[in-house]
């Protein structure tokens, strides 16, 4: 996995024991990126190979969401459905509201 220093907006998503990880994202030419660390000057870019592991170890409070992952029925290309199932527990209308704009409705 390739580190890297980061700085920007991340997104508490879970634990793992004591250790708190956030994951946020970086845009370049209409490719997104996802990064996973503790803090966000300590970052890990997450790849398709370690997706399954680090996104079930950060979602693990939901098993549902966990079990997407897991089947691949969530994948990394797949980060906005991912985190509106965690949030809401169902898969996001055609318009889904935004993730990250901290409403609940």
């Amino acid at each position: 996995m390739e580190k890297r220093p980061a700085a920007g907006v991340g997104m508490g998503v879970g634990s793992i024991g004591a250790a708190a990880l956030s994951v946020g994202a970086s845009f370049s030419y209409n490719k997104k990126s996802y990064y996973y660390g503790k803090t966000p000057d300590n970052v890990v870019k997450l790849d398709k190979k370690h997706f399954i592991e680090v996104m079930s170890a950060m979602m693990a409070d939901k098993p549902e969401t966990v079990e997407r992952i897991k089947s691949k029925k969530l994948r990394l290309g797949d980060m906005d459905d991912l985190l509106y199932f965690y949030k809401y527990g169902i898969m996001p209308p055609a318009q889904a509201p935004d993730p990250f704009s901290g409403s609940n409705n």
